[in-house]
């Protein structure tokens, strides 16, 4: 887990929200799980629900301003932020977003992890 304290933007652009504000996102991981005989990786990007209520607000899920913030602020971690798109919808959670990432990236996670 990378730890993180950054406000990244919505554009109310979303299938499930029409919300512009700011969330504050917490953290970011890399989460694997096994399905059938290989591994799933989901990157997990955390933020606090006192900024963002599903409940309230809405998902995240697919506010394209939200995802733009998203690569960048892996490209600031000195990850790369191409490729890494939303996951999807069922695979959202109250305090995180999901997404897809890319054979590269789990290569460089791993590779900033080790340093």
């Amino acid at each position: 887990m990378i730890k993180t304290n950054k406000v990244l933007h919505t554009a109310g652009d979303g299938l499930w929200s029409d919300v512009t504000c700011g969330v504050l996102v917490t953290d970011v991981s890399l989460e694997v799980g096994e399905y059938a005989d290989y591994d799933c990786y989901e990157l997990v990007v955390g933020f606090d629900p006192e900024t963002w209520n599903i409940l309230v607000d809405g998902l995240i899920y697919t506010d394209s301003k939200f995802l733009r913030g998203v690569r960048k602020l892996l490209n600031e971690l000195g990850l790369p932020g191409r490729g890494v798109s939303y996951s999807e919808q069922g695979m959202q959670g109250p305090n995180y977003v999901s997404f897809d990432v890319t054979d590269a990236f789990i290569k460089a996670w791993y590779a900033k992890l080790a340093n």
